[in-house]
């Protein structure tokens, strides 16, 4: 089975801003479609950084809200203290089996989640 990525909304605009550190490993690369929701809706949003997110999304799937991530998603905000949208995120990742790259060190400590943070690029 391919490796299978859920990036966080961080990594993913990491990713769409040249900042991680080095390149990505062959994978299948999948966003929550809260991820996308969030990178869209950032205030002040210029139209080049929009394009660039788009351009991003072109290359990834994303994961809508379907039974099995709703019935994952419950059970996380049943267990721990998550955020609703990091919960969504996080059971994305669960329900596909894949890592998670997030910087979000509530979201690397999840119980039953694979979770890493890529290295960033030194400023």
């Amino acid at each position: 089975m391919a490796l299978r990525i859920v990036f966080d909304t961080n990594v993913a605009l990491y990713q769409v801003n040249g900042n991680l550190a080095g390149p990505l490993p062959a994978a299948e690369y999948f966003v929550s479609v809260i991820s996308r929701i969030e990178m869209l809706s950032f205030p002040g949003l210029t139209a080049d950084e929009e394009a660039g997110i788009r351009l991003f999304l072109s290359d990834t799937t994303v994961v809508g809200l379907d039974d099995q991530v709703e019935a994952e998603t419950v059970r996380l905000r049943r267990s721990t203290r998550l955020k609703m949208a990091d919960a969504i995120i996080v059971a994305t990742a669960i329900v596909l089996g894949a890592d998670l790259y997030t910087h979000d060190a509530n979201l690397l400590k999840v119980p039953g989640l694979t979770a890493s943070a890529p290295l960033l690029r030194r400023p």
